[in-house]
Protein backbone atom coordinates (compact mmCIF):
# COMPACT_ATOMS: atom_id res chain seq x y z
CA UNK A 1 0.00 0.00 0.00
CA UNK A 2 2.74 2.86 0.82
CA UNK A 3 4.49 1.77 -2.55
CA UNK A 4 0.87 2.38 -4.25
CA UNK A 5 0.50 5.58 -2.65
CA UNK A 6 4.14 6.16 -3.15
CA UNK A 7 4.30 5.90 -7.30
CA UNK A 8 0.67 7.20 -7.34
CA UNK A 9 1.86 11.03 -8.85
CA UNK A 10 2.98 9.24 -11.40
CA UNK A 11 -0.81 8.87 -13.13
CA UNK A 12 -2.43 11.52 -11.37
CA UNK A 13 -0.11 14.23 -11.23
CA UNK A 14 -1.61 15.55 -14.38
CA UNK A 15 -4.98 15.70 -13.28
CA UNK A 16 -6.98 18.89 -13.01
CA UNK A 17 -7.55 18.32 -9.68
CA UNK A 18 -4.07 17.24 -8.60
CA UNK A 19 -3.51 19.86 -5.68
CA UNK A 20 -6.63 18.65 -3.61
CA UNK A 21 -6.11 14.74 -4.43
CA UNK A 22 -2.01 15.01 -4.16
CA UNK A 23 -2.48 16.84 -0.92
CA UNK A 24 -4.94 14.27 1.18
CA UNK A 25 -3.04 11.66 -0.59
CA UNK A 26 0.65 12.50 0.86
CA UNK A 27 -0.70 13.79 3.90
CA UNK A 28 -3.72 11.00 5.31
CA UNK A 29 -2.18 8.25 2.96
CA UNK A 30 1.75 8.24 2.67
CA UNK A 31 2.32 10.02 6.20
CA UNK A 32 -0.09 7.76 7.92
CA UNK A 33 1.39 4.99 6.25
CA UNK A 34 5.47 5.68 6.95
CA UNK A 35 3.91 6.67 10.51
CA UNK A 36 2.46 3.46 11.43
CA UNK A 37 5.71 1.19 11.97
CA UNK A 38 7.35 3.54 13.76
CA UNK A 39 4.61 4.14 16.01
CA UNK A 40 4.34 0.14 16.46
CA UNK A 41 7.68 0.38 17.61
CA UNK A 42 7.31 2.80 20.09
CA UNK A 43 4.65 1.00 21.52
CA UNK A 44 6.42 -1.99 21.36
CA UNK A 45 9.48 -0.51 23.06
CA UNK A 46 7.23 0.99 26.12
CA UNK A 47 5.15 -1.90 26.90
CA UNK A 48 8.56 -3.96 27.09
CA UNK A 49 10.61 -1.66 28.99
CA UNK A 50 7.28 -1.15 31.67
CA UNK A 51 6.56 -4.71 31.83
CA UNK A 52 10.52 -5.18 32.70
CA UNK A 53 10.54 -2.30 34.92
CA UNK A 54 7.76 -3.18 37.10
CA UNK A 55 8.66 -6.62 37.52
CA UNK A 56 12.54 -5.63 38.49
CA UNK A 57 10.91 -3.19 41.29
CA UNK A 58 12.94 -0.84 43.30
CA UNK A 59 14.31 1.92 41.01
CA UNK A 60 14.72 0.16 37.76
CA UNK A 61 11.17 1.24 36.47
CA UNK A 62 13.00 4.87 36.79
CA UNK A 63 15.67 3.29 34.73
CA UNK A 64 13.70 1.61 32.56
CA UNK A 65 11.81 5.19 31.78
CA UNK A 66 14.61 6.49 31.16
CA UNK A 67 16.47 4.25 28.68
CA UNK A 68 12.56 4.34 26.95
CA UNK A 69 13.17 8.19 26.82
CA UNK A 70 16.08 7.57 24.82
CA UNK A 71 14.46 5.28 22.44
CA UNK A 72 11.93 7.35 22.22
CA UNK A 73 14.25 10.05 20.85
CA UNK A 74 15.79 7.79 18.41
CA UNK A 75 12.36 7.01 16.65
CA UNK A 76 11.39 10.65 16.74
CA UNK A 77 14.58 11.52 14.87
CA UNK A 78 13.98 8.21 12.27
CA UNK A 79 10.16 9.51 11.82
CA UNK A 80 11.41 13.23 10.91
CA UNK A 81 14.47 11.68 8.64
CA UNK A 82 11.37 8.84 7.11
CA UNK A 83 8.56 11.58 6.62
CA UNK A 84 11.15 14.67 5.08
CA UNK A 85 12.27 11.33 2.36
CA UNK A 86 9.26 10.34 1.51
CA UNK A 87 7.68 13.68 1.09
CA UNK A 88 10.53 14.57 -1.47
CA UNK A 89 9.97 11.10 -3.01
CA UNK A 90 5.98 11.66 -3.31
CA UNK A 91 7.16 15.63 -4.72
CA UNK A 92 10.00 14.50 -7.03
CA UNK A 93 7.11 11.74 -9.15
CA UNK A 94 4.71 14.59 -9.10
CA UNK A 95 7.42 16.42 -10.82
CA UNK A 96 8.67 14.26 -12.71
CA UNK A 97 4.84 13.80 -14.41
CA UNK A 98 3.35 17.15 -14.26
CA UNK A 99 6.68 19.48 -14.07
CA UNK A 100 7.61 21.45 -11.15
CA UNK A 101 4.77 23.20 -10.11
CA UNK A 102 2.81 19.87 -9.70
CA UNK A 103 4.60 19.50 -6.35
CA UNK A 104 2.50 19.38 -3.36
CA UNK A 105 4.74 20.18 -0.84
CA UNK A 106 7.70 21.79 -1.62
CA UNK A 107 10.68 21.16 0.87
CA UNK A 108 13.12 23.02 -0.73
CA UNK A 109 11.63 26.51 -0.61
CA UNK A 110 10.18 25.72 2.76
CA UNK A 111 13.62 24.96 4.49
CA UNK A 112 14.47 28.10 2.23
CA UNK A 113 12.18 30.28 3.65
CA UNK A 114 12.71 28.97 7.05
CA UNK A 115 16.49 29.63 6.97
CA UNK A 116 15.84 32.99 5.67
CA UNK A 117 13.40 34.10 7.82
CA UNK A 118 12.66 31.43 11.21
CA UNK A 119 10.04 33.50 12.88
CA UNK A 120 8.25 34.70 9.92
CA UNK A 121 4.55 34.60 9.80
CA UNK A 122 4.40 32.19 6.88
CA UNK A 123 6.03 29.98 8.51
CA UNK A 124 4.17 29.35 11.90
CA UNK A 125 2.25 25.88 11.19
CA UNK A 126 5.87 24.37 10.55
Amino acid sequence: MTLAVLVSPIWLAATPAWKFTGAWLLFYGLFTLVNAPIDWLALGFTRALLRRGLARRGWWPFFYALLDLAVAALLVAALAFALVLAAQTFDDFAALRAGHDARVLPLAKLFGELEADPTGATNWWA
